[in-house]
């Protein structure tokens, strides 16, 4: 049996970045709740022209929030590609709704739009299309 390390992607980080991520912390920061976060959200939100911009620690929550701002409740029914983070399915989960995992294509391995189109129920509320490696669904496309 091989035990050889599949290689990550590991984060890099210039002096100056690490000086100022050590300076943030040092002033009482958190990673998501502090002036400096507060000012990143209303930058955001300035450029965007959105008005309101709330960042968050990871993906679950960001698809959970998105969920919920599409009014996305318990029960009702999001398509999922069977191939994805665990996020996906998760943030689903966690407000009461129910994902229906479709299959992706072989050859983008995102979803299958022909098979979402035989997924979708009077419960189908939403469809998270999620890019694999930066690709798109090819199927279903004219």
């Amino acid at each position: 049996m091989n035990n050889s390390f599949i290689p990550q992607m590991e984060p890099w980080f210039a002096k100056e970045e690490k000086q100022a991520i050590c300076d943030y912390m040092d002033e009482g920061g958190w990673l998501t709740e502090f002036k400096k976060t507060q000012l990143f959200e209303s930058m955001i939100a300035e450029y965007t022209g959105a008005k309101h911009c709330i960042v968050v620690n990871n993906g679950t929550i960001s698809l959970t929030l998105m969920a919920m701002a599409c009014d996305i409740q318990a029960g009702d029914e999001i398509i999922v590609p069977n191939y994805t983070m665990i996020a996906t399915p998760n943030s689903v989960k966690m407000i009461g709704a129910v994902p229906i995992f479709v299959d992706v294509e072989p050859e983008t391995l995102c979803l299958d739009i022909e098979k979402v189109q035989q997924a979708i129920t009077p419960k189908t509320k939403a469809i998270m299309l999620v890019t694999a490696n930066g690709r798109y669904p090819q199927s279903g496309i004219k």
